[in-house]
């Protein structure tokens, strides 16, 4: 799980932005209308990359997400992205590794999820459930 007061947000000049800056240790951003697309290592590519495929993988994968279980297809597919580069039977031993005295029954898995603590950040929400070739320049929408 990644520590906002460690963490450093890049983002485009959108003001959404700054309402959650603040529970990030630095925010640097790159002014898209003003042609500033890179800046250092300030950029959005990264980002953008990330939801594209996010959105490709809920919408090609799962083709419905309900806001009970968001947050666990979220974990899941940041687990893939981060190991993207392990072979499957590197992904296998990590998986394996990490499931000893845990079990999830059917019924703690239908039981209604709360939402996480960024829930005023909703825009997410919207944002993931827009067809693909919505896809903007922000990672929230504001």
């Amino acid at each position: 799980m990644t520590d906002p007061k460690r963490t450093h947000l890049h983002t485009d000049s959108a003001m959404a932005y700054r309402q959650m800056a603040p529970d990030f240790a630095a925010h640097e951003y790159v002014n898209h209308s003003a042609g500033e697309y890179v800046r250092g290592n300030v950029s959005t590519n990264l980002n953008e990359g990330y939801f594209s495929q996010l959105k490709r993988s809920l919408d090609g994968t799962h083709h419905h997400v309900s806001v009970e279980h968001l947050q666990r297809y979220l974990h899941q597919f940041d687990w893939l992205y981060t190991h993207c580069h392990a072979t499957d039977s590197q992904r296998l031993r990590l998986l394996l590794g990490n499931v000893g005295g845990r079990r999830l029954t059917y019924r703690p898995l239908i039981r209604a999820v709360s939402l996480p603590p960024f829930k005023q950040y909703a825009g997410l929400i919207t944002w993931l459930t827009r067809p693909f070739y919505n896809i903007g320049r922000a990672a929230i929408s504001p």
